[in-house]
């Protein structure tokens, strides 16, 4: 079952369908672990079971190839002793992009200004035509224009770097892996699905996406395959859930 609208549609009909394993939800973080905080949905993190996370990216931060930083730490100083001179786009007031960058900003005591687009290509479009300093966003459309060399790409929002974009700072590497947002996608199903049915839907799906073919196109797509399953991922989507959640709350964009 697809999703839309943030993907919280979808995610309603899939927990109000019988829990038969038949019915599941392919989902990104956003209706999972964003939009349960910032508008009105009718489920919670107990009305399903997380049965894979598939993929992964991390949300990246880029400027002009004009501007001063050359990397993370370099930007992140000047964007930290310059209050609200600068301008971040990214893909929406509240969605995952902006709680991404901000949940890095509140740990170093960064203020700057968020402007809203319609989404990534529309962010990018404002870098490009000088009407904001800075690209929060997702990796593939900024890439031909890092390789033209009219973007640098300076910071990741995930725990660890990346082989798209090798000379951009990691959390890691600036002591925050722990504040970690990435866009991943997964399955969901209802809650009491047999554990019988789970495991048959569990293997199915990590099967399919570690496919060669799987694997390769999302690779193409800017994101790898990355599998986590069970408690381990319900703990993340829990951990997600309230550290974004806070973020919200601090922006006001709570519902």
């Amino acid at each position: 079952m697809p999703t839309t609208a943030g993907g919280s549609i979808g995610v309603t009909q899939m927990v109000r369908s019988a829990p038969d394993g038949n019915t599941v939800a392919g989902v990104w973080l956003g209706p999972v672990t964003v939009a349960p905080h910032t508008m009105p949905v009718s489920y919670t993190l107990q009305d399903y079971i997380p049965v894979a996370q598939l993929t992964s990216a991390p949300y990246v931060m880029c400027v002009q190839s004009s501007f001063a930083a050359d990397d993370g730490k370099a930007l992140m100083k000047t964007l930290r002793e310059a209050p609200n001179r600068y301008s971040f786009g990214t893909d929406g007031a509240g969605g995952p992009g902006q709680l991404a960058a901000q949940r890095i900003f509140n740990r170093l005591d960064i203020r700057q200004r968020d402007i809203p687009y319609k989404g990534a290509g529309d962010t990018l479009m404002a870098l490009l035509g000088g009407h904001i300093d800075l690209y929060v966003g997702s990796i593939p459309p900024v890439l031909p224009y890092v390789k033209n060399g009219k973007v640098k790409c300076l910071q990741l929002t995930s725990a660890d770097k990346v082989a798209a974009l090798p000379q951009a700072t990691s959390l890691n590497e600036l002591g925050l892996g722990e504040e970690q947002t990435l866009l991943w996608r997964g399955i969901l199903a209802p809650k009491q699905t047999p554990p019988e049915r789970i495991r048959v839907l569990e293997q199915a799906f990590t099967t399919a996406a570690q496919a060669p073919a799987t694997r390769r196109f999302v690779e193409e797509a800017g994101e790898q395959v990355t599998i986590v399953t069970g408690e381990a991922l319900r703990k993340q989507i829990e951990q997600e859930y309230t550290a974004l959640g806070k973020v919200a709350q601090g922006l006001s964009l709570t519902k």
